[in-house]
């Protein structure tokens, strides 16, 4: 087989080059190369994989042995049944389990609401108010927790304060609690959701929700069946992000937790 030009040059056509139609580059395919990327990716994923399984192996492993060396075995199953039969764990779970997912629902809702705010809704400063949500993100968290006991802490927090001294009031808030821990996360982790739901909702094709309007559909009927649907990967996405966040987190459950005596696995 031969290639010819236009200008009557005529080339042969080796069979290991391929020719890109729509660029005209040329890629060398050999079945080589092709074999090794592919043991390649092999190697990587069992690398990966032991570097994410075998911590977790040793420490289950360990937990049936009465010493905590790994060269000298005795089983036993004593210390998963104290760890069962201790009040505190089951606390410290309930509580885990309490702060990740509220605190994920919270910054889910506010992160949505702020995406389907700032792309939605006909407001002045569009292009500021895209950018506001994440500049919080730019302070560490060991600034922020701080900052919200400076405001809500019960006797000497400042909006407390300000309302004993108006209304004569006592606290009203109070920032150590598990509904304390639970906005606060909230609220720190939001603009991690608005972030990825913000392209879904500027990807919307606002066509779809006028056609359900001008059937005659309500407003809550067209969320529900236009724009949910389109979105939901990017919120389940979005939640499953944050919860892996929270749950990981440890300065909200130490600064704001402790003292309010809540337990938790990061504590």
């Amino acid at each position: 087989n031969s290639i010819c030009r236009g200008t009557g040059d005529c080339q042969e056509k080796r069979p290991d080059i391929q020719e890109d139609g729509l660029t005209g580059s040329r890629a060398f395919g050999t079945p080589l190369a092709s074999h090794v990327g592919r043991w390649l990716g092999l190697l990587t994923l069992v690398v990966a994989g032991l570097a994410v399984t075998l911590p977790i192996v040793i420490l289950v492993a360990l937990g049936f042995n009465t010493s905590v060396s790994i060269w000298s075995w005795s089983l036993t199953l004593d210390n998963y049944a104290k760890l069962l039969s201790d009040p505190i764990i089951w606390s410290a779970l309930w509580n885990t389990v309490v702060f990740t997912v509220g605190g994920a629902v919270t910054a889910v809702a506010l992160g949505t609401l702020l995406a389907w705010g700032v792309t939605s809704v006909n407001t002045p400063g569009r292009s500021v108010l895209r950018i506001l949500p994440v500049l919080s993100l730019i302070l560490p968290p060991l600034v922020k927790d701080p900052a919200w006991i400076l405001f809500f802490s019960p006797r000497t927090g400042l909006v407390n304060l300000a309302l004993h001294n108006l209304f004569g009031t006592t606290w009203v808030f109070n920032v150590f609690s598990m509904a304390g821990m639970i906005s606060v996360a909230g609220i720190f982790t939001a603009p991690i959701a608005y972030i990825i739901m913000l392209q879904p909702f500027d990807s919307i094709d606002r066509s779809f929700l006028d056609a359900s309007r001008m059937s005659g559909a309500r407003l809550s009927t067209s969320v529900r069946k236009v724009i949910i649907p389109m979105i939901l990967p990017a919120l389940l996405s979005a939640t499953t992000y944050v919860v892996i966040v929270l749950s990981s987190s440890f300065e909200t459950p130490i600064i704001v937790g402790l003292p309010a005596t809540i337990p938790t696995f990061m504590s």
